[in-house]
């Protein structure tokens, strides 16, 4: 069993740490980038089929790479394009539908690619959504680390594992979580306790050992252990900063 030590003050307590954001907001900014560059490109590629558009009916001339040039005729003028959609279903003599700018229309597209950019708007604005949530996430956990490094207990827990996320890196660098619990002296329960992301090429925790570090800081709550506390993770990126 792990020992605890009250502890009192603010975070600015010489010796109390500064919360950490950790490697999430890579996958957070991510995220956004990644909807942004959809929503975008949805809009100004292909954002006025969102509004008002007309349809008119065109015969395939060519076929380009998969591309098909397409011949139609709106207000009697005839046009030709070559549509951004591309496949190998297109054929010469094919009639296709397509949907056309009325105040340019010699800007048009397949109703194939209408869909692609209807597609590329929705799923851009999707991973905003899931970006603002994870951001609103992050910001209460990050409050509620401050308030157990400010106002909590301090408490050693003994490391006993970790685990890694393969699918944030950066050149050789994961993002690794250490878990260490400790066992409450008073009730006898047991709290498992996970540190914020560190970024390593290998598991930190053979590299605590070598370090002779078997447990690691752990700022609580007493009132809700589980959900508010700060894992003093100044250790391990010691640990890892010495091995690298």
């Amino acid at each position: 069993m792990a020992g605890s030590v009250g502890m009192s003050g603010d975070s600015t307590t010489p010796g109390r740490p500064r919360p950490r954001i950790g490697g999430v907001w890579i996958f957070i900014v991510g995220l956004a980038v990644l909807g942004l560059t959809f929503l975008i490109a949805g809009l100004a590629i292909g954002g006025w089929y969102l509004g008002r558009s007309g349809q008119v009916e065109g015969t395939v001339v060519a076929v380009n790479d998969g591309r098909p040039v397409v011949h139609y005729t709106v207000n009697d003028t005839a046009y030709e394009h070559a549509t951004t959609e591309h496949g190998p279903w297109f054929a010469v003599g094919q009639q296709v539908t397509l949907m056309y700018d009325p105040d340019n229309p010699a800007r048009a597209e397949t109703t194939g690619s209408r869909t692609t950019f209807v597609v590329f708007v929705l799923l851009g604005g999707a991973l905003l959504l899931v970006a603002v949530v994870q951001l609103a996430w992050v910001t209460r956990r990050y409050r509620r680390q401050c308030a157990a490094v400010q106002h909590g207990r301090l408490i050693t827990a003994t490391v006993t594992g970790s685990h890694a996320n393969a699918a944030a890196h950066i050149q050789s660098k994961i993002l690794w979580y250490v878990s260490c619990t400790w066992t409450d002296p008073m009730n006898a329960h047991e709290h498992t306790f996970t540190s914020g992301a560190v970024w390593s090429s290998s598991d930190p925790v053979p590299l605590l050992r070598a370090a002779k570090i078997t447990t690691l800081p752990v700022y609580i709550d007493p009132l809700d252990p589980d959900k508010r506390f700060y894992v003093d993770d100044r250790p391990i990126r010691d640990a890892v900063a010495a091995r690298h």
